[in-house]
């Protein structure tokens, strides 16, 4: 069996993608036991090298897996967040025309690693709002309405936040979910509705 530090040597650049690929999915796999997840959180390169392995298309899907499941950590979304480009690299695989389980992956990372003190972060992301607006349909609905939330809530920037939400049409949809959506996002989709009144 391949050594931990083996395969954050084997994430690096300069390494083929497919050795890239492997690499990133064993330690998704691994990542799956609390204990590993640990352990690939605590190696000094492996979170910073699956962050930025989110820019190559052919190990993206392999490296937000992992990502992902080591974001169950609260240590590790703290290691993710604290990596200064991961938001920016993330914000980009909300876009339509992502794969979907590549998007389902960075939505639920941001949902693990953002907080009322990264919020800003995200909102001053290019390209999030109306990315998240747009995941607001579907499966991906209660994740888009609570990092909204996060977003709003922190007030930073509200008049911009404020702007780019109806400019991407996310009135009318807030509306609609405040009225069918499931309870949770319904209170989610009401709170952002009253932060910007």
């Amino acid at each position: 069996m391949t050594t931990l530090p083996r395969l954050v040597e084997m994430l690096a650049q300069g390494s083929s993608e497919a050795t890239q690929n492997e690499a990133a999915a064993a330690l998704g796999d691994l990542a799956r036991n609390p204990d590993q997840s640990a352990q690939i959180g605590a190696a000094p390169d492996a979170i910073p090298r699956l962050v930025t392995l989110l820019e190559i298309e052919g190990v993206r899907f392999s490296a937000s897996s992992a990502l992902c499941r080591l974001a169950l950590d609260p240590f590790n979304a703290e290691r993710i967040e604290e990596f200064a480009d991961s938001i920016p690299r993330l914000v980009p695989l909300l876009a339509t025309g992502t794969p979907f389980a590549v998007q389902l992956n960075a939505i639920m990372i941001l949902c693990a690693v953002v907080s009322p003190m990264t919020a800003g972060r995200l909102a001053a992301s290019v390209g999030a709002i109306p990315a998240l607006v747009k995941l607001l349909y579907g499966s991906t609905q209660m994740y888009a309405v609570g990092l909204l939330l996060v977003i709003v809530e922190t007030g930073e920037n509200a008049d911009r936040v404020g702007v780019e939400l109806a400019a991407a049409g996310a009135m009318p949809i807030l509306a609609a979910i405040r009225v069918a959506g499931l309870p949770h996002v319904k209170r989610f989709a009401a709170a952002i509705l009253t932060h910007l009144m």
